[in-house]
């Protein structure tokens, strides 16, 4: 879910003063509904996208939800941070991603551990 922009959408973001952005999909599975997309675009300073989504199927005669948000920061045309939680029916994890002095600092957490990882 992250990144759903184009070249042509982040200049448009990038050539206007402010402006946001919303839009809703549906999630289809097999013909039938089963869950929604939203995602929003803010462009300032730095754009902001947030994304949710929600998924409801039946695996193996069980009922699995799936959620999802999302955060991404861009300055510049260029990822800044990022942050995403996800669920399901039985997990939760987190992802934390931050940019500093060219590297990639990582954070990942679930309820059994936590990762922190840094990359060049």
């Amino acid at each position: 879910m992250i990144g759903y922009r184009t070249r042509a959408s982040l200049f448009l973001f990038a050539a206007l003063p402010a402006i946001a952005a919303e839009r809703w999909m549906e999630i289809r599975m097999a013909g039938q509904s089963a869950g929604y997309l939203r995602e929003d675009i803010a462009a300032a300073e730095r754009i902001v996208t947030t994304a949710e989504s929600h998924i409801v199927m039946n695996r193996l005669g069980s009922k699995v939800e799936i959620r999802a948000k999302t955060r991404e920061e861009e300055l510049d045309e260029c990822l800044v941070a990022l942050r995403a939680d996800i669920s399901s029916s039985a997990q939760s994890t987190s992802i934390e991603g931050r940019i500093e002095r060219g590297s990639l600092a990582l954070t990942i957490s679930t309820a059994a551990s936590r990762t922190i990882a840094r990359f060049a």
